[in-house]
C-alpha cells in the first residue's frame, strides 16, 4: 500500500537501526575447514562450514596488561604510554607475542613471538583496523564499556554507539552529532485508527561487551540490541500475542537529533507508507534503512515476507500484519527484522557487499583484492584470515559465502567448497584467524632478501535474495577483511635437539674435540657457520657445520654457534661445555685429623691423586707443619704436580680438642660445723688428663654467718671444668636473757599513750630490745607481754601490768516539741545515770571544736553533743532534738459530666489528720498516711460542689494543730442536646458550612467526618458531596452528628464508552429531597428532564448521540428549608 507524504508535514529525523534477530542459541559452529571429503554434483554445492560466535550480552571483559617487560623490549619508550601498550587486539594472530606499536598503520599491524623471536606476524586489512587518536594509531574495538551510571558506550571509530538505560534509548555519534533512537512504543491499528498498546519497559535486562538483551520489552516480546561498527542491531522476537485482534501491530521508534531530521523512502520521496528502503537526513544523509522483513524463527524461509514502513514526523514504524502473526504465532517465535546502517560507516567500508546469483548458487562473486607486502629476509610459514558477514532480511546465514584466491590458488581448494555458516536465520557469521596456508602454499612467493607484493582476493557470494549486483542489503560485511602473514627469519635448532653436537662424553683441558650442527632453517638459504667462545663471535675459533675445538681453561665454557643466511641475517645459539682438569683427587673430601692433646702426621698417611689421562699416581706435599700440640683447629694445604706440570690442591683440617673434665681427688668433702660464723676455708684439689693437679676455687665470701653450701670449681687450660660441694653448718640455740628479773606496774588515769621497752642480752647478738603487739593508747587495764628474739630465731618473754581508771557519760533524748517552741538540753534528766563526776560542756560537733551557744533554748531539730571531762579522761555523746514542722495540706477536684461521680484528692504532711466540709456542711475528718495523699469519692452530681479544708494536725502527741482555708470545686459539665447547620455560597468555589449551637460551660469541637477536629464552627471551600458533621467536647460528655450535602456538578463529560466520565448528573442531592433537573441545548430546546438520583445523562437525544458542545441546565432544589433555582452550563466532549 502506498501513501503520499503531505508537503505540510515537517521533515522527520531517524537514527541508525539494526533490527536483526541473532539466533545464537541455535548456532554452534565456527569458521573451520571441514575435514570431510565433499563432492560437487549438478544442482547442489558442498561448502566448508564456519559458524557464528555467541554474542556476549551478560558481562564486561576485563582488559589486563600482560608481559610488560617483553613489550618494553620490542617497543620504543615513547610508546610505553600508548593506550594499547601491553594489550593484544581481540583479533591478534597469536597469543605468546607482543605488538610493535610504531609499525602500525590504519590497516596494518606487526607482531613478534616472544618465545621464538625469529617468528613474526604481519596483519593487513582491507579496511581500517586502527584509527589515529592524539597522534597514535589505536585499535578499533566495538566492545561496550560503562562510562557513567547506567550509561555504556562503544569506542568504535568512526561512529561510536551508546546505551542510556535510565532514558531507555540508544545513540550513535555521527559527524553531525548524536542521533538518539530505540525509544520504542507499540501500537495497534484497527480500521485506520491507531491506539497505543504499550510503552517499552527496559527494567529486566542484561548487558555485556556486545550489547544487551531486554526480556519483555513489551508483554510477550523480547528485544536484543547488538553493537557493531557504527550501528546497533535491534532485534524484536514476538513470543506471544497478548494484544488481541487488530489489523496490524506497529513497532514505532521516535528519533532525536540536535537539528531537524527528515525521513523519506529512497525511491519514492513524499510517500509515507510502503515497502522499500529509507534514508534519514539532516541537510545530508545520516542513515540508510534497508527494507523491513518478518519471518518465523526456525521456520521455512517461504513463510517470511517484506512489510511496510510508516513515517510520521520524527518516528518510523514497522507495520506487521495481524493475519501473518495470527497464522504463525502458535507454531513459531516471530522475528521482526529490518536493517539500518549509518551513511558515514557505509562510506568507510571497503567491502561494499556480496553478489546476487539468480540461480541461488555461488557462481558469481564481488571481488576485493588486498595487496600485501611480504617481509624481507623471511620465509612465510602460515597465512590466516579474519572476516565476518551479516545476514538480514530474508537472507539467512547459509545464503552467504566467501573464498580466497592468490594467483592460481583458491581456498578452499576443492571445487564447489566455500567458507560459510551452515545455519538458518539471520545473524553474524564470524571467522577468526582461519588458516589458508595449505591451500595457497604453492602460490606463495619464494623467500627473498627484499620485500615482495602478493595480492589476496576475497570472493564474496550471495544466493538469490536481496538486491541484484554487489549489495550489503541482505548479506553484507560486518568487519574489515584482515590477512595475517606469519613469517620466520633464519633459525638454528635448539642446542639439545641437533643445534650443537659434541663427539666426546668428557672434554679435557687443552684436548681437541669434534663439534657439529644439523644446520639452519627458514630465512633465505644458503647458510654459513662460525664457532666462538665469546657471545660477540670474536675471536672466531672455527668455521663450517663440523669443526675441531680445543678448550684452554678448566670449568664451564660457553660454546657459541653463529649461522648467517644469504641475506646476511645472523642467528646464534650456545651450549655450556664442562671442561675438566687432568688431575683427579683420589679422596676429594679428606677426613679431619683429631686428638685430645697433640698429633703428628706420618708421611705414609699423606693423601694421593691420579692423572686421569696418563694414570700417573701423585703423593701430596705441604709447606705446613705436620706436628700440633696446642689446642685449636689448623688447615693443611696439600699440593699435587704431575710430570706435565698440571697442578691440583686440596685442604685437610687438624683439630686438637681436649674435652675431658678434671677428676676430684676426694669423692666427697666433710661438713664444716661452727657456732655463730666461719672465718676461713681450705681449698680441695682435682687431677686433669693434660694439666695434672688443679686447685679448686669458690665465689663464697668470708666470714660465713649462716648455714650454706660452698661450690668448688676445677678448670683446666682447655676450659673443661668440674665441680664439688661442701656443707657449712652455723649453730645458735641459746635464747636472750632479760636484764631485769621483773618489770614495775604502770598506773594511769583514762589511758596510757607510750611505753618504755625493756632489754635482754644474747650470746651472739648482744643487747636485744623487747617488742610487744599491744596497741596504743591503752584505755583499759591489761597485761603487756614483751618478747626478746635474736637473729637465729631464739626468743624469751617478760610481762608488765597496766592499770586504767574509767569515766562514763549516759544520754536520754528530750521529748518532741512543736514548731515555735524551744528545748533545754542542760536539764539533769538528759545526763541522768552518768559516772566519773565529769564537767559537762555542749557542742555542735563530735570533735568538740564548735561550741553550742544556746543549749537551754534550742529551736531547730538536729543532733547536738554533750562532753564529760575529768582530768585526762573525756567522753562525748550525741543528743537528738526533734521539733515538728507546721503541717500543711492542699486539695484538688475533677471536672465530671452531669449525673456522674468524681474524685477529690487531698495532699499534705504525712501521718496527719485533716478536717474538711462540703458546701459549708458539718466538718468531717480524713487521715493522711505515710504517702502524703488521700482521696474522697463524690456522690452522683448534677451541679458543681465545693470542698473546703478547715484544719490539720499530727496523728500523735504533740498534735501541733493549725487552721486551713483551701477550697476545690467539682465542676459538672452541662451537655449539648442539638445543633443546626447553615450552608452558604452553593455552586461556588467557596462553599462554606456554619454549625450553630446553644451555650455550654465547656470547650466545643467541630469536625467533618474523616478530617481533623477544630474549635471554629465554620468550614470553608467545601467540595460538592455528602458529609457527616460531628459536635463533641473533650470530656466525652456529649457527641452529636448530622448528615449534610453540598450541591455541585461536573464541568464536562466524555460519553465515549471507556468507563470514565461517560454520564453527567448533579452531585450531592439528598434522597427524597424536592429536586428537579432539566437539560437544554444551546438553542433552549429541552433535551431531557433528568432524575437527579439516577445514572445521569449519556449524551443522547431520542437514542442518538448529540455532538460535542455546551449544554444548559436548570436545577430546582431545597436549601436551608427554602426552595431555590440554579442555572448554568457544562460541556459534552467526544
Amino acid at each position: 500500500m502506498l501513501k503520499s507524504k503531505s508537503s505540510s508535514k515537517e521533515k522527520v529525523s531517524v537514527i541508525l537501526f539494526f533490527f536483526i534477530i541473532l539466533l545464537q542459541s541455535q548456532i554452534t559452529s565456527v569458521y573451520c575447514q571441514n575435514n570431510n571429503q565433499f563432492e560437487s554434483t549438478k544442482g547442489s554445492q558442498t561448502r566448508n562450514e564456519p559458524r557464528n560466535g555467541e554474542n556476549n550480552l551478560t558481562y564486561f571483559s576485563r582488559i589486563k596488561k600482560e608481559q610488560i617487560e617483553d613489550w618494553k623490549k620490542w617497543n620504543n619508550s615513547s610508546d610505553y604510554t600508548h593506550p594499547d601498550f601491553g594489550i593484544l587486539p581481540k583479533d591478534a594472530p597469536c597469543e605468546d607475542c607482543v605488538e610493535v606499536l610504531n609499525k602500525r598503520k590504519s590497516d596494518e599491524r606487526y607482531f613478534v613471538n616472544i618465545k621464538d623471536t625469529s617468528m613474526f606476524y604481519i596483519q593487513r586489512a582491507l579496511g581500517d583496523i586502527n584509527y589515529l587518536k592524539d597522534g597514535k594509531w589505536v585499535a578499533i574495538n566495538t566492545d561496550l564499556k560503562p562510562i557513567a551510571s547506567n550509561v555504556y558506550e562503544s569506542s568504535m571509530f568512526y561512529e561510536p554507539v551508546g546505551f542510556e538505560i535510565d532514558n531507555q534509548r540508544t545513540y550513535v555519534k555521527t559527524p553531525k552529532g548524536k542521533v538518539y533512537f530505540n525509544n520504542w512504543t507499540l501500537w495497534t491499528r484497527t480500521n485506520d485508527n491507531e491506539r497505543l498498546a504499550a510503552n517499552a519497559n527496559w527494567s529486566n535486562y542484561t548487558i555485556g561487551d556486545d550489547g544487551m538483551y531486554v526480556n519483555n520489552i513489551f508483554n510477550g516480546i523480547d528485544a536484543e540490541l547488538v553493537v557493531s561498527r557504527g550501528a546497533i542491531k535491534t532485534n524484536f522476537i514476538i513470543k506471544k500475542n497478548l494484544y488481541g485482534a487488530f489489523d496490524a501491530l506497529i513497532f514505532k521508534d521516535n528519533l532525536a537529533h540536535n537539528s531537524n531530521l527528515s525521513i523519506e523512502f529512497e525511491n519514492a520521496p513524499g510517500i509515507i507508507e510502503m515497502t522499500g528502503s529509507l534514508v534519514v537526513k539532516s541537510q545530508q544523509e545520516l542513515l540508510q534503512i534497508n527494507p523491513a522483513y518478518v519471518y518465523p524463527k526456525n521456520g521455512e524461509k517461504s513463510l517470511g515476507q517484506e512489510v511496510d514502513y510508516t513515517i510520521d514526523n520524527t518516528s518510523i514504524g514497522i507495520v506487521v500484519p495481524f493475519d501473518w502473526i495470527n497464522n504463525l504465532i502458535d507454531q513459531y517465535e516471530l522475528v521482526i527484522d529490518p536493517l539500518v546502517t549509518g551513511i558515514y560507516t557505509l562510506a568507510q567500508a571497503s567491502i561494499t557487499g556480496s553478489r546476487y546469483n539468480s540461480t541461488c548458487t555461488f557462481t558469481n562473486s564481488c571481488d576485493y583484492t588486498l595487496p600485501i607486502s611480504t617481509p624481507a629476509n623471511a620465509e612465510i610459514v602460515d597465512l590466516t584470515w579474519t572476516f565476518s558477514y551479516t545476514a538480514s532480511g530474508l537472507c539467512w546465514l547459509e545464503d552467504g559465502a566467501v573464498r580466497f584466491s592468490l594467483n592460481s590458488c583458491i581456498s578452499p581448494s576443492a571445487t564447489g567448497i566455500y567458507w560459510f555458516c551452515n545455519s538458518v536465520g539471520t545473524g553474524t557469521c564470524n571467522g577468526n584467524n582461519v588458516s589458508i596456508f595449505n591451500d595457497v602454499n604453492s602460490c606463495l612467493p619464494s623467500p627473498s632478501c627484499t620485500p615482495q607484493t602478493m595480492d589476496i582476493t576475497l570472493q564474496f557470494f550471495r544466493t538469490c535474495y536481496g538486491a541484484t549486483g554487489c549489495s550489503s542489503s541482505c548479506i553484507g560485511a560486518a568487519s574489515p577483511l584482515v590477512i595475517n602473514v606469519i613469517g620466520r627469519t633464519v633459525e638454528l635448532p635448539d642446542p639439545t635437539s641437533g643445534g650443537i653436537t659434541i663427539n666426546s662424553p668428557t672434554v679435557c683441558q687443552n684436548t681437541p674435540v669434534s663439534v657439529s650442527t644439523d644446520g639452519a632453517s627458514y630465512g633465505v638459504a644458503p647458510y654459513t657457520y662460525s664457532w666462538s667462545l665469546d657471545a660477540s663471535g670474536t675471536p672466531e675459533i672455527a668455521t663450517g657445520d663440523t669443526a675441531t675445538i680445543t678448550f684452554p681453561n678448566v670449568g664451564p665454557q660457553e660454546l657459541y654457534l653463529f649461522a648467517t643466511d644469504n641475506c646476511g641475517v645472523i642467528t646464534s645459539i650456545s651450549t655450556t661445555i664442562d671442561v675438566t682438569t687432568a688431575i683427579v683427587l683420589d679422596e676429594p673430601n679428606l677426613s679431619d685429623i683429631t686428638n685430645q692433646c697433640s698429633v703428628t702426621i706420618d708421611i705414609s698417611n699423606y693423601p694421593t691423586a691420579t692423572n686421569q689421562c696418563t694414570g700417573e699416581i701423585l703423593t701430596a706435599t705441604t709447606a705446613n707443619p705436620v706436628t700440633y700440640s696446642s689446642q685449636g683447629t689448623y688447615t693443611i694445604l696439600w699440593e699435587y704436580t704431575d710430570s706435565d706440570g698440571n697442578t691440583a690442591s686440596q685442604t685437610q683440617q687438624v683439630i686438637i680438642d681436649d674435652s675431658t673434665l678434671p677428676v676430684t681427688d676426694v669423692v666427697s668433702l666433710p661438713d664444716i660445723i661452727e657456732q655463730c660464723e666461719v672465718t676461713s676455708l681450705i681449698a680441695p684439689t682435682a687431677t686433669d688428663n693434660c694439666d695434672g693437679t688443679i686447685i679448686g676455687t669458690t665465689t663464697v665470701v668470708l666470714p660465713i654467718t649462716t648455714s650454706t653450701t660452698v661450690t668448688w670449681t676445677f678448670t683446666d687450660t682447655a676450659g673443661n671444668n668440674s665441680t664439688q660441694t661442701q656443707n657449712i653448718l652455723i649453730q645458735d640455740t641459746d635464747a636472750p636473757i632479760p636484764d631485769n628479773a621483773s618489770l614495775p606496774d604502770i598506773l594511769e588515769q583514762c589511758e596510757v599513750t607510750s611505753l618504755t621497752a625493756p632489754t635482754a642480752t644474747d650470746n651472739c647478738d648482744g643487747t636485744i630490745i623487747g617488742t610487744t603487739t599491744e596497741v596504743l593508747p591503752i584505755t583499759a587495764s591489761t597485761t603487756v607481754t614483751w618478747t626478746f628474739t635474736d637473729s637465729s630465731g631464739n626468743s624469751s618473754t617478760q610481762n608488765q601490768n597496766v592499770l586504767i581508771e574509767p569515766l562514763t557519760l549516759v544520754i536520754t533524748n528530750p521529748l518532741t516539741a512543736c514548731a515555735n517552741t524551744t528545748v533545754d538540753i542542760t536539764a539533769a534528766s538528759i545526763t541522768s545515770g552518768s559516772t566519773g563526776n565529769g564537767i559537762l560542756t555542749y557542742w555542735n560537733d563530735d570533735q568538740a571544736t564548735n561550741p553550742l551557744n544556746n543549749p537551754t533554748t534550742i529551736s531547730v531539730s538536729g543532733t547536738y553533743y554533750i562532753q564529760s571531762s575529768n582530768g585526762n579522761c573525756t567522753d562525748i555523746k550525741p543528743v537528738q532534738v526533734t521539733i515538728n514542722n507546721t503541717p500543711t495540706a492542699s486539695i484538688m477536684a475533677e471536672t465530671i459530666c452531669s449525673g456522674s461521680t468524681g474524685m477529690v484528692t487531698i495532699n499534705g504532711t504525712p501521718n496527719t489528720v485533716v478536717t474538711y466540709s462540703i458546701d459549708g456542711g458539718t466538718p468531717q475528718t480524713i487521715a493522711i498516711g505515710a504517702t502524703g495523699s488521700s482521696t474522697l469519692a463524690t456522690p452522683t452530681l448534677t451541679t458543681s460542689s465545693i470542698y473546703r479544708l478547715e484544719s490539720i494536725r499530727y496523728q500523735n502527741i504533740p498534735y501541733c494543730e493549725v487552721p486551713l482555708n483551701e477550697t476545690a470545686t467539682v465542676n459538672v459539665i452541662n451537655p449539648l442536646t442539638d445543633f443546626t447547620v447553615t450552608i452558604n455560597n452553593t455552586f461556588s468555589e467557596n462553599t462554606s458550612i456554619t454549625v450553630n449551637t446553644t451555650d455550654t460551660n465547656t470547650q466545643v469541637f467541630y469536625q467533618l467526618a474523616g478530617q481533623n477536629p477544630q474549635t471554629s464552627n465554620q468550614f470553608f471551600n467545601v467540595l460538592p458531596g455528602f458529609y457527616t458533621i460531628n459536635v463533641f467536647d473533650s470530656y466525652n460528655c456529649f457527641f452529636l452528628s448530622k448528615q449534610v450535602s453540598i450541591l455541585g456538578y461536573p464541568k464536562f463529560f466524555t460519553p465515549n464508552g471507556d468507563g470514565y466520565n461517560d454520564t453527567w448528573n448533579i452531585i450531592g442531592v439528598q434522597p427524597n429531597s424536592k429536586t428537579k433537573l432539566y437539560i437544554y441545548n444551546r438553542y433552549g430546546q429541552l433535551i431531557v428532564q433528568l432524575n437527579p438520583f439516577g445514572d445521569g445523562w449519556d449524551g443522547t437525544y431520542i437514542g442518538k448521540p448529540l455532538p460535542s458542545n455546551d449544554y444548559w441546565f436548570t436545577l430546582e432544589y431545597e436549601e436551608n428549608n427554602q426552595l431555590k433555582t440554579y442555572k448554568s452550563h457544562f460541556s459534552l466532549k467526544r
